[in-house]
């Protein structure tokens, strides 16, 4: 695969405030050569004509948490619900993997960026909640 190296241009995006919520645990991300478990817990799976990922449960194992933002759900005409996620954690420099519905978005970030993503979600004017294995809410605006 070849990546091609584009010039970055700033773009003022205005942020859509959104309720997300980290889901419990922590999963695995793999393309097209990762293994997948047959017993394990998938989250998603995207498929394309020359590509899949599977994005599966993986407890103290996995090395990315979800952030979900079904509490505002929106319909697919809803501009700039995704954007509104994915642009402060671009600015912070934390990767992300995205994957939609027609009603709402599930962000993946490393694991070891959760406190960056938290804070800079926060600051654009996000409501974070970490959603508890007994699946409370834990909330931080």
């Amino acid at each position: 695969m070849t990546v091609q190296k584009t010039t970055p241009r700033n773009v003022t995006v205005p942020i859509v405030a959104q309720d997300v919520r980290r889901l419990p645990g922590c999963y695995l991300v793999g393309g097209s050569a990762h293994e997948v478990t047959a017993d394990a817990e998938r989250l998603i799976t995207v498929s394309m004509a020359d590509d899949h990922t599977v994005v599966e449960a993986a407890g103290d194992e996995g090395n990315w948490v979800a952030l979900y933002t079904g509490g505002t759900a929106h319909d697919l005409d809803t501009p700039g619900m995704t954007v509104s996620l994915i642009a402060p954690l671009s600015a912070a420099g934390i990767p992300v993997f995205v994957a939609s519905t027609a009603s709402a978005d599930l962000v993946l970030v490393p694991l070891r960026a959760l406190p960056a993503a938290r804070s800079s979600l926060i600051a654009a004017g996000h409501t974070f909640h970490d959603l508890t294995d007994n699946g409370s809410l834990d909330e931080d605006r």
